[in-house]
Parts: C-alpha cells; structure tokens; sequence
C-alpha cells in the first residue's frame, strides 16, 4: 500500500524532550548539533535521531521578537518513504525547544499536549513524567474513542481523542485545515489544488512558522484519497536549501528568513504561494487545464462566507470523486496461467467518462499520484482486502444524486411524448404522477453531515462492491435498473385490450403507475449493512452491487441495479484498507437482503413496455 503512514504504532508518542541547539559562528547561522537537557523515555533518542531532528526544529536562529510563544510541525521521511511527525514549541527569550516525536499525524492532539507538557514543567518534573508516563504506556486509543488522562495532583484532565473515521478536517476543529483557511485566498486555493493535480513544484513560504507548516500539512489532503509521493518538506532547514533545485515534484515550506538566502532565478520553474501578503505566483496557469464546469462549480462553493465543519474539505472531495469516482467502471478480470487476475483498464476508465473530462483524465493517467492510486485499489481487491472511506461514500452519494437526476428527466420525457397525443385524463395523470414523484422525492433528499447538524446520509453508508474472479456481470456499478417492489406488485389486474378508450387508457395510466414500485413505499425498514464498499467475494464468484437505500423517512427504497446471483456476504474478519487520513479501520460483517424472483421481474417490464417505460430496465 502507497500509505505514507505507519501500521505498526506501538505508542501515541515515540518520545518527548528539551534540547537546546549548539550554533555555528559562519554567515548563516546554523546548527550541526544540539544538547539534550531532559528526555522521556530516557535513552529514547540516540545520536543519529538528535541530528536528524536538529535541523528541523533549528532550522535557523530561531529569534523570538514577540512575547508569544511559537509551534508548529515538520516531517521526517524514512527509508521506506514512511513518515514520521515532529512537533515544536519555542519559548520567548529562551533558546530552549520543547519536542515531541511521534509515528501518527495526529496534530490537533499534539499540539495540544506539548503546551499541557510545558506548563506541567513549570509546576513539577515528577508530575510531568508520570503524566507522560500514563499518555506513553496506554496504546493508542480505538478511531474516535477518547481517553482521560489527569495530571495535576488530579485535578485536570486531557482528553486524548482519537480521529474519527468516515470523517475528514473541519473547520475549526482540525488546526491545519483552519490555518489555511485564514492564510490561503479561495482563488489560490484552486490554483494549488491545479498545481498539485500536475505535480508541480510548489513552494509555500512565511514568517510565521506555524501557518506556514499548516499550510503545507493542510494542501496535501486536498488531493486525498490520492496521496503526494514525491518530496514533502512543511519547513525547510537553511542546510536543505539546494532540495529546491531538484528536477522533481515537491511541496515544501520556506521561512521567511531563509528566502533570503535562496537565489531565485535558479529556481526554474516553480509555484510560489507567499501566505503572508497573500500572493500566488506561477509561470502557467494549470486551472485552465482542469475542467472548466469543475472549476466553476468549486468556485461557487468557496465563495461562500464562513464555512464550517468539513464544508471546505467536501468542495475539493467533490471535484476528485468528479474526476476519478467512477475508476470502478475500468476495473476486468484477466486470465494468465496463475488464474483470474483483477486488472484495471486506463483507455476503458477515460472513455467511460464526459467528453469535456477526457482531456484532463489522459493527463492524470501519467501522474505518480493517480498510479499509485489504482494499483492500491488492485492490490486491496487481489488480496482479498475490503477497504471503507470517506471517498469511496461521497462517490455513491454523487451516483445516486446523478442517476436519479437523469431517469426523473429521462421519465418526465416520456411522459409529455404521451401527453402530446393524449386527451384532458391523460394530462390528469401525468400531473398526478408528477405531483406523487415530487412528493416521493423531496428536492432535500440528500442529506450530508455538517458541522452544526445531525443529519445523516439517508442510506447504509456501508455498501458492498463485490469483485471476484469468475463473474457474470462486468457492467457499470451504478447503470440503473428497476427491482421487483412488493410480492402483489404484478397480480394486479391489467387492461389487455389494445383498442380501449381515451378515457380507460388514462385511468389504468394513473392507477398503475401510481402503484408501480417506481413510486410505491415500502411498509418496511431495512436495517443499515456495515460492509467495505469494495470487497472481493471467493465464495459466490459473482460481481455484485448492494444498495439499500432510503428515503428521508426511511419508507422508500430506491430502486437500483443488483445481480440476479446473490449480494455478498462480508466476513467480520476481513480487515479493512487503512484510510490514508484515519488508518486502523476494519469493517464488520453485514447481512445479505432478499432477491427478486424472475418471473416477477418478467412480468414488471411487460407492465413498463406497456406504457412506453421499458427504457428504465
């Protein structure tokens, strides 16, 4: 898997300690080495370690003109391309650094607990040690569980919480996604968002290091559920500073007073973001390449004064799932002498999308971002592996909202064909038959989670896609056909007579299409499935889609696609695919809902062709 996080996190932090850096006498001022003054665990930090973090929180002579105290985070990259979180805080008038170095991104958490850890300090050592001590040897808490910790004689606590899954940055609560909500302007948040889906070189640069590596931790989510592979410096030691020539992409953070002392026009080219004044400088305008209805529909959504809870981060989600939502479409079977073999086929992806996509999509299929994309994808369905996430639910919800949008349009069509010729009843009918569809489907169907809301999206939010070798059915995910409803549903009696009257023809209209499952409710509620959405199923080796979806009163179910084999069934014991935001998930088992018969179904089109409907099956 292509996440750049750890799986094997043993503890919420690796270690805290106070070091105090040893500066050199050239020009630049920098600093090779620094002096450990306290450490927790002892010995946790060994000399390769200390020079390693040095020159990140030293990454220049750090001088305090304000009596504020400054944080903020950086990055280590490992051999295996895994990162590692550090984070700082640096005393007013003191040379003195604060750190804490852990595996896990969890910077709200941290930057919380490294201020509770300096004013611990200040009281008494022993309780700062047996506070760290209950933080350090309790594991890490279960996604969205939260944890107690006192300190102060008891008379405090913090609160240790874990991220949420099927969950992504808020407005203010995540602190790198609010930093750059306030330092990054609406329009250059496009033009980053464009750059970053070309793999530029990008450069954020500050005289405030906290909203400078916020900005830089923030702008790399907003290409998730992809993840930037290529360098990745929140802020960059002066020692570092020929990393900028490099003839690769990257995404790095420059203090101000390093800018300095890098000479520009060796820079090539290169896009700047200036957070300070607020300025985007670049040599080619990449937004022009995205796809202009993308990026007016994201333009009207940042537009918006104020936004909260994950308003932001769903803007730049929408516009992904747009873009790559439908890559299931591509996903085929393939026969080598090792057996059937998942594959995925890019030309099928790109033709399957929108005309005014296409250009843009055979753009994407080159970058190292999208690559490693679908092989995770593969390798997750190969192996067995389901996987569950936030990218994976708002592609269903932006299915059904388009799916629906276009059989309402593809259905009213063909009911004003029949009206052209028809008398006064059939006029009657389609008004009643619109009047019901209306009713059935309020326009505030879909509902999403917000930050002041409790509103939920109105079906399971775990759904299954099944792939396995050996199916029967290759077809898009999400075409739509009609169901069988209820069990009387076709023991109605229906008018064989071709030459009926005007008047008969019109009634039998209204009163059969008024109970059609099309519009009928269902006395029934289904109990919500907590399945992966893509999982691949070895026992019934069929490729299945299972939807249960629900009206906001929980009293209609949609009528969508299914194989006529059977809807898998998810083994509890599958573990999930790590959300590369929020890992640790696995999902649970679900139950598998009722087919329809055949002879129903046969009997349910007949009724539709009769009236001019079948385009629907």
């Amino acid at each position: 898997m292509s996440t750049r996080l750890r799986q094997d996190v043993k503890s919420v932090f690796e270690f805290w300690c106070e070091i105090v850096p040893q500066w050199n006498n050239n020009v630049e001022k920098t600093s090779n080495c620094a002096r450990i003054i306290e450490c927790y665990p002892e010995a946790a930090v060994d000399e390769k370690v200390l020079n390693d973090i040095t020159q990140f929180v030293f990454p220049y002579q750090i001088k305090s003109t304000s009596n504020q105290v400054q944080t903020y985070s950086f990055v280590l990259t490992n051999a295996d391309s895994k990162w590692s979180f550090g984070f700082c805080r640096h005393e007013p008038n003191s040379e003195v650094a604060t750190v804490i170095f852990s595996y896990l991104p969890w910077h709200d958490v941290f930057l919380k607990l490294i201020n509770v850890c300096a004013d611990l300090k200040k009281e008494s050592g022993a309780e700062l040690r047996k506070f760290l001590r209950s933080i350090h040897t309790n594991g890490i808490p279960e996604p969205g569980a939260a944890v107690n910790i006192p300190y102060g004689r008891g008379s405090t606590v913090f609160q240790l919480r874990a991220p949420t899954l099927f969950s992504l940055p808020s407005i203010p609560e995540n602190h790198n996604m609010n930093m750059y909500y306030n330092f990054v302007h609406p329009e250059s948040m496009i033009e980053i968002f464009a750059a970053m889906l070309t793999e530029r070189r990008i450069i954020f640069m500050s005289r405030q290091l906290d909203a400078l590596t916020s900005c830089v931790q923030a702008a790399k989510d907003f290409i998730y559920p992809m993840i930037w592979q290529h360098l990745f410096i929140p802020i960059l030691p002066l020692k570092m500073k020929d990393f900028l020539m490099a003839p690769m992409p990257y995404l790095i953070g420059i203090p101000e007073a390093i800018w300095k002392y890098i000479r520009q026009d060796e820079l090539g080219e290169v896009v700047i973001y200036n957070c300070d004044t607020k300025v985007f400088e670049a040599t080619y305008n990449d937004t022009k390449s995205l796809p202009h209805e993308l990026v007016s529909g994201l333009k009207k959504k940042l537009e918006k004064k104020n936004l909260r809870g994950d308003d932001l981060s769903k803007a730049f989600l929408g516009v992904i799932v747009q873009l790559i939502g439908s890559y299931r479409d591509a996903v085929k079977f393939s026969q080598s002498a090792q057996g059937r073999k998942i594959i995925w086929d890019a030309e099928a992806f790109v033709e399957s999308r929108p005309m005014a996509l296409r250009p843009f999509l055979r753009k994407m299929l080159q970058l190292q971002i999208f690559q490693q994309f679908i092989e995770d994808k593969l390798e997750a369905l190969n192996t067995g592996l389901g996987y569950s996430d936030e990218f994976e639910l708002e592609t269903l919800r932006y299915a059904e909202k388009s799916t629906k949008a276009q059989q309402y349009k593809d259905f009213l069509k063909n009911m004003k064909d029949k009206v052209k010729g028809g008398g006064k009843g059939v006029k009657n009918a389609y008004q009643n038959i619109k009047t019901k569809y209306q009713m059935t489907y309020p326009s505030n169907f879909y509902h999403h989670k917000t930050h002041n809301s409790t509103e939920s999206v109105d079906f399971s939010p775990y759904e299954t896609l099944s792939l396995s070798p050996g199916s029967r059915s290759h077809s898009n995910a999400f075409s739509p056909s009609l169901t069988r409803s209820d069990s009387d549903y076709c023991n109605r009696n229906k008018t064989t007579n071709s030459s009926s009257s005007a008047s008969s023809s019109d009634m039998n209209l209204l009163q059969e299409l008024q109970d059609h499952a099309f519009f009928k409710a269902t006395g029934s509620r289904r109990e919500s499935s907590s399945t992966d959405l893509l999982h691949l199923n070895d026992d019934d080796q069929t490729t299945v889609v299972s939807r249960n979806h629900r009206s906001a009163n929980n009293d209609l179910d949609f009528l969508l696609s299914t194989d006529d084999r059977s809807v898998a069934e998810t083994s509890s014991s599958v573990s999930g695919f790590a959300n590369p935001l929020y890992p640790y998930f696995i999902p649970k088992s679900s139950d598998s809902p009722q087919q329809a018969s055949p002879s129903h179904t046969t009997e349910e089109l007949e009724l539709l062709r009769q009236y001019g409907l079948d385009k629907f099956s």
